[in-house]
């Protein structure tokens, strides 16, 4: 039953996933310029998930076009916790962009379709490697993928 409940928790919680919403609120809505916030909304439509700790990053930055840039960086990633660290604990600005560019794992596009009991075993078991390891972002992505591609399944 705990497990259970586990379960459910982990796939409905965003606790550590921020979606395009989240993203228009911290980095589009205070752009003082009308014209800015329809670019930086467009470029938010462009991707699924934002990591939150890497979207409260972009927002740290001291220009509003480095936010807006910083969107591309971590857009439709999720990052380790050993990842997060590492791009946080740079020094300068430049630095902490390019590790983030270069770290993170690409989350692949989901593409609404049945998904096979071998594909099922294989992203549960990912998921609990992720929640073991501390990645509860990953395990919660990974996890709510596989219910939201389950759920159109016909039945």
């Amino acid at each position: 039953m705990k497990s259970a409940f586990f379960l459910v928790f982990v796939l409905f919680s965003v606790a550590n996933a921020a979606d395009r919403n989240a993203a228009y609120e911290l980095i589009c809505k205070p752009l003082p310029f009308e014209s800015d916030r329809k670019n930086c909304l467009a470029k938010i439509r462009n991707y699924k998930y934002f990591d939150d700790q890497a979207l409260n990053f972009c927002t740290t930055l001291p220009f509003n076009n480095s936010k807006v840039g910083c969107l591309d960086l971590i857009a439709d990633k999720t990052y380790e916790r050993f990842e997060m660290e590492t791009c946080l604990n740079e020094v300068f600005e430049s630095k902490k962009l390019e590790c983030f560019r270069t770290s993170g794992t690409v989350i692949p596009p989901t593409t609404g379709t049945c998904v096979g009991r071998d594909e099922i075993l294989l992203q549960l078991g990912s998921s609990l490697r992720d929640l073991r390891m501390g990645n509860t972002q990953g395990a919660d992505y990974k996890i709510a993928n596989l219910y939201n591609r389950l759920s159109t399944c016909p039945r």
